[in-house]
């Protein structure tokens, strides 16, 4: 059955008495072309374990499946699942599960390592990326479509007004690579926004190093709690209490940091040395 076209997915819904959720970004890829350079780009292996967090119609899955060694697609829409029980029945590699793919533990559905490659729904894209990369999986990369915007905060570096927490977050835990653009009208139904192919590869240990990673990623949430204030009033005016004025000025002054500056244009490196500065300020 032909899939990748808007015709074939109205007619799919048409048969199961099925309507879109918007509140699930439920978006379906029907461009043949850019399947085909989405699994290039995920360099698969015939005895590779994929995950694919929502699966849909099984576009991307059948693709994935005809080239890897086991798949598990996870999809949440109970309607859904109708549809991939069938179209994808002639497969006997590929797992289907009905979950929430931010309350999965990942480690008990493959204790090998993995590869994830999926159109991530929008709604919830920063959320699972952040999961899986905090949860440490074994996990080799990621292959994921997403909003257009998300792969440029991903990517963010300092100085740019993208570069947040997420930037942050995403490149202590990975390599980030914006691989190319994907047009609106290569899914169905057309999207609002423009998606971006991104990879995201774990590294095996942070760029740098800290006293103290959960410390660290508290002061980095910290600065950019009120991103028009200056790095200095941010930090004195968060929640973590012993942040008061005359700490955060000399932990400014040790790390050779400009308080006057605003988080976005901090680096990485410059928010560890900053980090460990207040750390140890507030242990001795």
């Amino acid at each position: 059955m032909l899939l990748t076209s808007p015709s074939s997915v109205v007619e799919i819904l048409n048969r199961y008495n099925l309507r879109l959720a918007k509140r699930l970004g439920q978006n379906f890829l029907v461009d043949n072309n850019v399947l085909d350079k989405i699994i290039a780009a995920a360099d698969l292996k015939e005895d590779d374990t994929v995950v694919e967090i929502g699966a849909g119609i099984g576009i991307l899955t059948r693709a994935l499946a005809e080239r890897v060694r086991r798949v598990i697609a996870i999809e949440v829409d109970q309607g859904l699942l109708r549809v991939l029980e069938e179209i994808l029945s002639p497969y006997d590699n590929i797992d289907i599960i009905r979950a929430d793919a931010l309350q999965i533990r990942y480690k008990e559905l493959t204790p090998a390592s993995f590869k994830l490659v999926a159109n991530l729904p929008y709604y919830v894209a920063t959320h699972i990326i952040r999961k899986l990369l905090e949860d440490r999986l074994p996990l080799e990369y990621m292959v994921i479509t997403v909003q257009k915007e998300v792969a440029e905060r991903l990517a963010a570096q300092p100085g740019n007004k993208k570069n947040g927490i997420l930037s942050l977050v995403a490149q202590y835990y990975a390599q980030v690579h914006i691989l190319f653009g994907i047009s609106r009208n290569s899914f169905f139904p057309r999207p609002e926004v423009r998606s971006s192919l991104v990879q995201l590869i774990p590294r095996d240990k942070p760029p740098i190093e800290t006293i103290d990673e959960d410390f660290f990623f508290r002061i980095v949430k910290a600065s950019f709690g009120k991103r028009r204030k200056t790095l200095r009033n941010s930090l004195i005016g968060s929640d973590i209490e012993e942040l008061d004025r005359e700490l955060v000025e000399k932990a400014l002054i040790e790390s050779g940091i400009e308080g006057g500056r605003r988080a976005e244009t901090l680096s990485l490196e410059e928010f560890g040395v900053l980090s460990d500065a207040l750390w140890r300020l507030i242990h001795n």
